[in-house]
């Protein structure tokens, strides 16, 4: 009987707890409409926190939901229509600096975004958050531009389906943390850098290569491994040194010191090509 009254005063507690914590976290919603807009630029700043991006209503040119501690400032929301381009800007607001490195509960500085953006119009996205986890699926949207920049968080990227338009440029800057992408090459890129600094980072090139691209990887101290399906022609240059790492898979033939290329590399339509570079860190080539 006592260990019962035990149990459940214990379950009561963590109910109590949850329902507390859910009643500091506050939600807020801000909706966009589409109007004449022929294209969107998107710049996301956040200090810490977890931020969602995916694809959302057509007629919207973001429905965006902000949860986060009722004491903490709100992001600042911008949105000016200049000429046949729509300019969105979502940021920390200067203020909310106490809240990042402060010594406060953790559920106090929870936050999460949940940003969806219209398919209806092609997309510039600029994304930049510190501390915390990002969640950014691009599966659906009409991609112009990607800029990623994270610091010590933890990240994923995918793209399920073919980028109706072209992406002409594909920059991500990855710090102290984790970073991993799906399906790239459905985002139809023309160019596309990483630049890793700490941390462990898997870039996997799935899905469908419409057109020739070029792919730079730069790693510090880190360890950067590339997937690429086995029919993707695909060749890879580096300069070997004594401290980086470099591993290609054996479906790569060696051309000359430091290009491998697959079977395929000559005779295919579309084709990506590689160049990699790592301070003291180690760079793989898989194919799968």
């Amino acid at each position: 009987m006592k260990r019962y009254l035990t149990y459940t005063g214990l379950f009561l507690l963590l109910a109590t707890s949850v329902v507390f914590a859910a009643i500091l976290l506050e939600t807020t919603r801000k909706d966009i409409p589409l109007t004449s807009e022929k294209e969107l630029r998107a710049n996301i700043e956040a200090a810490f926190g977890t931020i969602i991006v995916k694809k959302g209503d057509r007629d919207k040119v973001v429905a965006a939901e902000f949860r986060q501690h009722e004491d903490a400032p709100m992001p600042r929301v911008d949105y000016k229509l200049r000429g046949d381009r729509g300019e969105l800007h979502i940021e920390t607001d200067n203020s909310d600096s106490r809240w990042w490195g402060g010594k406060r509960d953790k559920d106090d500085r929870k936050r999460e975004w949940m940003l969806k953006f219209t398919d209806a119009v092609p997309i510039d996205f600029k994304i930049e958050f510190g501390a915390g986890e990002g969640e950014i699926d691009l599966t659906g949207l009409q991609v112009l531009n990607l800029s990623i920049s994270s610091g010590a968080s933890s990240a994923d990227l995918v793209c399920d389906e073919p980028n109706p338009v072209i992406a002409e440029h594909i920059d991500i800057e990855s710090g102290v943390s984790e970073f991993d992408a799906y399906n790239l090459a459905n985002l139809n890129f023309e160019k596309m850098n990483f630049s890793g600094g700490v941390g462990s980072y898997k870039l996997d090139f799935g899905g469908k290569l419409q057109r020739d691209a070029k792919v730079k990887v730069e790693v510090g101290l880190g360890a950067v491994t590339i997937y690429l399906p086995r029919e993707t022609a695909a060749r890879v240059e580096y300069e070997d040194h004594w401290f980086a790492g470099f591993d290609i898979d054996d479906g790569f033939k060696r051309v000359k010191k430091g290009v491998y290329e697959t079977d395929n590399y000559e005779r295919a339509k579309t084709r990506l090509t590689f160049e990699l570079e790592a301070g003291l860190g180690s760079v793989k080539v898989r194919q799968r």
